[in-house]
């Protein structure tokens, strides 16, 4: 089979005038497009955003950081729209976020695809901090260890508040790793 070298017509853009002004507006998203408004959008909701209420619930804040950002990367990655001093409700509330939306074909399929990756980075970054927060403790467990009185009277103190610690864990996992292991421990 012979092989033939492909050649591929320049991305089209879509042309529309808002409110007097001519804005353009690539019709499709590229893979590198959807990665660098994936970066963006992570990027600012990482960021402090001055117009996301920070005491709302968190999850509601962190979502509005992301749509922020998903909007500010798509103006950025695939319009002609300066993005100094814009403020993105007014982008939204005008209509324009509609008319650019409308304009990209595969909108739909970027929304998704930079949903995923800004998804995924949230779980990597809150493992992060859990691992994180796991080896200080563990640090501060081992420390702590070194210091510890190992008289019959200290240790039976520690067999009591272990027992506590125990029961605790099973009231947030009943049916998880603790009732197993207790059913082990009996067993041996």
């Amino acid at each position: 089979m012979e092989k033939i070298k492909l050649v591929f017509p320049e991305v089209e853009t879509e042309k529309f005038e808002f409110n007097g002004q001519k804005i353009e507006v690539d019709k499709f998203a590229s893979p590198s497009q959807e990665r660098a408004i994936a970066d963006y959008a992570i990027q600012t909701s990482e960021g402090e955003n001055e117009l996301i209420d920070e005491d709302s619930l968190p999850t509601v804040a962190s979502y509005s950081k992301f749509e922020y950002g998903f909007i500010g990367g798509v103006l950025a990655t695939m319009t002609n729209i300066d993005l100094d001093d814009l403020n993105i409700d007014s982008v939204v509330s005008s209509g324009l976020w509609g008319e650019i939306k409308s304009s990209i074909s595969n909108y739909f399929d970027l929304a998704v695809a930079v949903e995923k990756v800004y998804n995924l980075r949230k779980q990597e970054t809150n493992l992060e901090s859990k691992l994180n927060k796991l080896i200080d403790n563990v640090g501060e467990f081992v420390e702590n260890i070194s210091k510890m009185d190992w008289s019959p009277e200290n240790l039976k103190l520690i067999i009591e508040q272990l027992g506590i610690g125990k029961e605790k864990l099973a009231e947030v996992f009943p049916d998880g790793v603790v009732s197993k292991s207790n059913q082990t421990s009996t067993t041996s």
